[in-house]
C-alpha cells in the first residue's frame, strides 16, 4: 500500500508546484536585467532615493521582491507606479512561438529605455539602452 501512496503523493506535489516554477523562473529574468552591465550603469544605488527600484507587475513577472546589487527591486501594480520616484515600466513583451524574444522597458527618471533580446532559452543576448 506504501508503494502506491508514495508515487501519488509525489504526483500531487509536482502537480500543485508545477505552476510556481514556470513564475519563478520568469521572474528570475528581472535578476539577470537588473545585474546586466548595461542596465546597471543607469541604475546609480548610491543616490539618495534610489536604493529601491519599482518595476511594474506584468505578465513577466507578477510577484518579486528581492535585493540585487545593493537595489531592493519590487513589482508593484501600474495604478501605483506612477507615483514612485524610481521605476521601471515594462512597455512591451515580444514573444515569437510562445517563448520571450524581447523586453522593452523605460526607466523615467534616467530618460532611458533598454530593449532586451533573448535566446531560445530565455537567456539575455543583449540589452541595448536608449536615451530618450
Amino acid at each position: 500500500m506504501y508503494k502506491l501512496l508514495i508515487p501519488f503523493t509525489i504526483q500531487i506535489l509536482i502537480l500543485i508546484n508545477f505552476p510556481f516554477c514556470k513564475k519563478e523562473k520568469q521572474c528570475d529574468i528581472i535578476t539577470e536585467i537588473i545585474n546586466h552591465k548595461q542596465i546597471q550603469h543607469f541604475l546609480h544605488p548610491e543616490v539618495k532615493g534610489r536604493d529601491t527600484l519599482y518595476i511594474e507587475k506584468s505578465q513577466l513577472c507578477d510577484s518579486y521582491n528581492q535585493k540585487v546589487n545593493n537595489i531592493v527591486v519590487i513589482t508593484i501594480d501600474n495604478t501605483e507606479i506612477a507615483r514612485k520616484s524610481n521605476y521601471m515600466q515594462i512597455l512591451k513583451i515580444d514573444k515569437k512561438d510562445g517563448k520571450l524574444n524581447a523586453v522593452s522597458l523605460g526607466y523615467p527618471i534616467e530618460g532611458a529605455s533598454f530593449v532586451v533580446h533573448f535566446d531560445n532559452h530565455q537567456k539575455i543576448i543583449n540589452i541595448k539602452a536608449y536615451e530618450n
